[in-house]
């Protein structure tokens, strides 16, 4: 991986980040299959219990095909700025924009906060 190329995404990320007030622990989806598995198949935390956050740069369109719980996404332009936030994405769903240069993602918190006190508790799902 070029230097340069990781710089620059987690500072695009950083912004974002900052602006969406989300705190966890960042990891970018780099391979093929960790950019297709996405959340499906990591913890909603880490081992500190914070929460897990994915970046996927160079990207216009996630997923949540065989998630089994609701995600936030958004989608970040070229200078960090959030241009599109979708929360408590429901699996089986597809979100995209066209002008997107990086794809950010995490457990929804209510999905975290089940996780962590052992309830069952879901996101209220809105249209």
């Amino acid at each position: 991986m070029r230097p340069g190329r990781d710089v620059a995404w987690r500072a695009i990320a950083a912004r974002a980040l900052c602006e969406l007030g989300w705190d966890g622990d960042v990891e970018e989806a780099v391979t093929y299959w960790q950019r297709a598995r996405g959340l499906i198949a990591c913890s909603a935390l880490d081992e500190a219990t914070r929460p897990r956050i994915l970046v996927f740069p160079r990207c216009r369109s996630v997923h949540t095909w065989f998630m089994s719980a609701p995600i936030d996404i958004a989608f970040v332009d070229a200078a960090g700025r959030v241009i599109q936030r979708h929360s408590c994405v429901p699996p089986w769903s597809m979100r995209s924009c066209a002008r997107a240069y990086l794809v950010i993602e995490r457990c929804s918190p209510r999905e975290v906060a089940s996780r962590v006190q052992g309830e069952d508790a879901w996101c209220a799902l809105s249209g």
